[in-house]
């Protein structure tokens, strides 16, 4: 292959970082493939390439997507954080209160308010309310719910809160976003 045909699909291609983590698990791969001479279809081999495959995703989707936090990357974060962002995604679309996210993630409001501002940068408030209207704009870009449905179905029971809100994150009406 001519060297400019190689610049030109490496030019094209993702850089992944080659996190610890995707590292540990390469590792363990290789030995459970190559050393242990496992089969591709053997459980720990599988859940090992699900694992990979995982990761590699999480890390290309963070590139992708500007406004998604990249999570994986927060394993250097303090455990409060990754406590909270664990309970706040698993009940995204509940009633959340951030003393319950507190007790959730084994911390006080404050310690946990100080260190997920750090970490993430954002309030547990606000960064619930960020991924909500992310949430609702692919909702509405579906076509497949109303703009009411859609404010219901993110956690916004006020109508009007919910269509400001839009109005000041994406600079457009919830309704100009439906197909």
């Amino acid at each position: 292959m001519p060297l400019e045909k190689l610049e030109k699909l490496n030019g094209e291609c993702i850089k992944i970082k080659r996190t610890k983590k995707l590292e540990a698990l390469l590792q363990e791969y290789f030995f459970e493939r190559v050393i242990a001479k496992k089969p591709a279809d053997d459980p720990d081999a599988e859940y090992l390439s699900r694992k990979i495959l995982d990761e590699l995703l999480s890390s290309i989707f963070s590139k992708i997507v500007p406004g998604r936090l990249p999570y994986r990357e927060l394993s250097h974060a303090g455990s409060v954080t990754v406590q909270a962002l664990k309970y706040i995604e698993s009940n995204l679309f509940e009633p959340l209160e951030v003393s319950e996210i507190a007790k959730r993630s084994g911390a006080s409001v404050s310690t946990l308010v100080r260190k997920f501002r750090a970490d993430v940068g954002a309030t547990p408030y606000a960064y619930i309310k960020q991924r909500r209207l992310d949430e609702a704009l692919h909702l509405l870009q579906s076509g497949e719910h109303s703009v009411g449905g859609v404010a219901l179905l993110v956690g916004y029971e006020n109508f009007g809160a919910f269509s400001e809100a839009f109005k000041e994150k994406f600079h457009r009406t919830p309704s100009s976003f439906r197909k």
